[in-house]
């Protein structure tokens, strides 16, 4: 019996690497911060990353590069092709942490798609044409998306100037992104180095459903809703329009606090009078 149980466990440990994962790795998942001692962990925060049998196909949120490569498999790693091992710490049906050897870092990963998310198309004019509202619990916050083209210094992927996407009041910059057929919402408010990761969850006429993960309370995704300023009714919009008519009008004067600020802020409230001004066929200077 010791003869066979010591057999069993040199068959087990020699097990080779196969192509296919290990039970519940296959899927898409996206890298989240981690608290750890109260200390909050954002490194590899924001990759998309997708499992198959023998690929290992990931994506970071400030990138347009799609990265495939060959791996293989066993029960506690995943093996890269120059045979260093991703090491797994940790396996669950909703949660996954990695430990990359290059740096021994612990990595926390989230399964995607949310089990609510459709896939639908988000057109980017749909965002920057029409004036939306943020809904977070009890809060309710403007936000503004421009169609000003920004550059993430040292990553490939083009952003645009908004402000106010997650409440802070702060100048930031969003994107539009899909991976692996599900749409996300993608931004960044500059004094952070890593990505908002936002799912779609639902897309209406009027309203646009987001998941994001909240890493410092319920460590589980949070509902949010973009919802569009309702349009004024007709009778309204008539009386505005005979008020403005046939008048010039001249932007003089704004109070800047700083440079990046001046720049953003600037192109946020140029582009909410321009939309207004162009609304009622208003002539202006600017």
């Amino acid at each position: 019996m010791k003869k066979l149980l010591i057999l069993l466990v040199i068959i087990t440990s020699c097990t080779p690497p196969s192509k296919t994962p290990p039970k519940g790795l296959e899927g898409t998942w996206l890298s989240v911060p981690s608290v750890e001692d109260g200390k909050i962990n954002t490194l590899y925060q924001g990759y998309f990353m997708e499992i198959k049998p023998g690929k290992r196909i990931f994506q970071h949120g400030y990138s347009d590069s799609l990265v495939e490569e060959n791996v293989t498999f066993t029960n506690s790693s995943i093996i890269l092709q120059d045979s260093s091992e991703i090491h797994i710490n940790y396996l669950g049906p909703d949660s996954l942490r990695l430990i990359f050897p290059w740096d021994n870092t612990i990595v926390t990963y989230v399964k995607l798609p949310h089990k609510e998310s459709q896939k639908v198309t988000i057109k980017e004019e749909n965002l920057f044409e029409n004036e939306w509202f943020l809904l977070d619990g009890e809060n309710k916050y403007r936000v503004d998306f421009t169609n000003d083209d920004i550059k993430i210094l040292n990553h490939d992927k083009t952003f645009k100037f908004a402000h106010n996407i997650r409440g802070w009041g702060k100048q930031s910059a969003w994107n539009l992104m899909e991976f692996n057929g599900y749409s996300y919402l993608i931004s960044t408010a500059f004094s952070n180095f890593e990505p908002d990761i936002y799912q779609v969850i639902e897309l209406n006429k009027d309203t646009i459903i987001l998941k994001i993960y909240d890493v410092w309370e319920t460590k589980d995704f949070k509902t949010l809703k973009l919802v569009k300023s309702p349009a004024k009714s007709q009778e309204e919009h008539n009386d505005l329009k005979t008020q403005l008519t046939n008048h010039k009008f001249i932007l003089q004067d704004y109070n800047f606090r700083s440079h990046l600020e001046e720049d953003t802020v600037y192109t946020v409230f140029i582009k909410r009078i321009h939309r207004f001004f162009k609304e009622f066929g208003i002539n202006w200077i600017g």
